[in-house]
């Protein structure tokens, strides 16, 4: 030990992927990475630690850097049936730059989450790496109102959701989402977040099945926008992944199933999925009859 006081500053995993490793500054502690989503990047900092005060070690507390989503779906419609297969999540930043704290990261309990100083800070402005995350989210993987049906989910009524225990996350950047508006012109520039759910949609009759969207033996993907618009158009709707923090996504079929998936440089926008037919009805007044 030195005479003067150690900072210690730790994250793991040391590699994090193949083709982008964490590293430290020597003038500024700051962590650079790109993530696919499914593994998440733990940090800790203990700072003016001396040989006299740490007999017993040097206690390191870990922090989770990333955000957690999780996933879950439920339909109430009995006249319909799903299969979801598994999520992506799209148009979001996948590298960014993390500034480590500059107290002593003690367990976030003991401290406020929303104080940088003691948390870090994001940064995503230096970097322009927008894609999309699958990190193998699968039907098995997310939380169910429902019963197992083979490699997929089938979405039934009156089973209870499953504990978040025992769902799979995505690992994500966090950063300020932008509004996804399906209504819009899709450029696919901006981290307009949505979510892709590859799934089968039909309605029940006494024939049988009568498929809505994909068929018997194929999965169709659906656009679902992540963050909820504030206002009728989402015109500046916003919503941010903090750190260390869960967010819970469950996806609602009974009511309708979400948007056809953007494509680049449409200027049109795009349809809902399950578009209704309206009908609208007169009736004709009985005529008089001549006897």
């Amino acid at each position: 030990w030195p005479d003067s006081d150690l900072d210690f500053y730790a994250f793991s995993p040391i590699s994090y992927l193949d083709t982008y490793s964490p590293t430290m500054a020597n003038d500024a502690q700051a962590i650079t990475c790109k993530t696919d989503g499914s593994v998440d990047l733990l940090y800790a900092v203990t700072r003016g630690q001396t040989k006299a005060n740490n007999a017993e070690g040097v206690s390191l507390n870990f922090r989770h850097a990333f955000s957690q989503l999780l996933f879950r779906a439920t339909n109430s419609n009995n006249k319909l049936g799903v299969n979801v297969e598994g999520v992506t999540l799209a148009q979001t930043y996948t590298k960014g730059t993390f500034v480590l704290p500059t107290q002593t990261a003690d367990n976030l309990n003991n401290t406020i989450a929303n104080d940088r100083t003691s948390v870090g800070n994001w940064s995503t402005s230096a970097y322009n790496d927008i894609a999309n995350l699958d990190a193998n989210i699968t039907a098995q993987d997310i939380g169910f109102r429902s019963t197992a049906n083979g490699g997929a989910k089938y979405l039934n009524t009156g089973a209870t959701d499953n504990g978040i225990s025992d769902i799979q996350g995505l690992y994500a950047l966090p950063q300020e989402l932008k509004y996804w508006n399906p209504d819009a012109e899709f450029t696919g520039d901006e981290n307009t977040a949505y979510f892709i759910i590859s799934c089968k949609v039909w309605t029940k009759t006494e024939e049988g099945n009568v498929y809505l969207w994909g068929d018997s033996t194929t999965y169709k993907d659906i656009a679902v926008p992540v963050v909820v618009p504030n206002s009728t158009d989402g015109v500046n709707s916003t919503f941010t992944w903090k750190p260390g923090y869960r967010y819970v996504y469950t996806f609602n079929f009974t009511n309708g199933a979400g948007y056809v998936p953007p494509v680049v440089d449409d200027t049109d926008g795009t349809d809902p999925v399950l578009v209704p037919i309206k009908v609208n009805i007169t009736v004709d007044e009985f005529l008089n009859g001549e006897i």
